[in-house]
């Protein structure tokens, strides 16, 4: 998804490896910055990485994702006949 997106930006053609070898695994370093992580980039790499941030920033992602249902309760159904249904040990 991120090549063809940047591909639409760039408005050049990109295969797969070679957006692999030229965008995403350029060179760079992570810091942590009160409470960031800020990316640099090696500066050869740094246009094609805005190019790709600038896509990324039309993405419309959703305001809140959904609540999670939690447990259902389920109608009871009994062990098939061939299921393990002796006791074993009782302490």
């Amino acid at each position: 998804m991120l090549r063809i997106e940047y591909e639409d930006k760039a408005g050049s053609c990109f295969d797969l490896r070679r957006f692999q070898r030229d965008v995403l695994k350029a060179g760079g370093r992570v810091v942590k910055h009160s409470r960031r992580l800020v990316l640099y980039v090696a500066q050869a790499a740094a246009p094609f990485w805005q190019q790709l941030v600038d896509c990324l920033s039309r993405w419309k992602l959703p305001a809140r994702f959904p609540q999670p249902q939690g447990a259902r309760l389920r109608d009871w159904v009994p062990a098939p006949a061939h299921a393990f249904q002796k006791e074993v040990r009782r302490e």
